[in-house]
């Protein structure tokens, strides 16, 4: 919870910075455009390889 409230004071800052210096549309543009570059990324470095599919289609499922 703590590191979360941290991240949170440290983006705040950033944007505000990011708001001051180069203005609110460009800092959206920005801000919009790292958090899609980590949506793309995550997207593919989360996503099961085919064989990891295999063998969890082989595996009985337990309760």
């Amino acid at each position: 919870m703590f590191i979360k409230q941290s991240a949170a004071i440290i983006l705040s800052t950033v944007a505000g910075h990011l708001y001051d210096t180069i203005g609110f549309h460009s800092a959206y543009l920005i801000l919009g455009s790292i958090t899609a570059a980590f949506t793309l990324l995550s997207a593919f470095l989360l996503t099961s390889t085919p064989r990891q599919k295999m063998a969890d289609a082989r595996t009985p499922a337990t309760l």
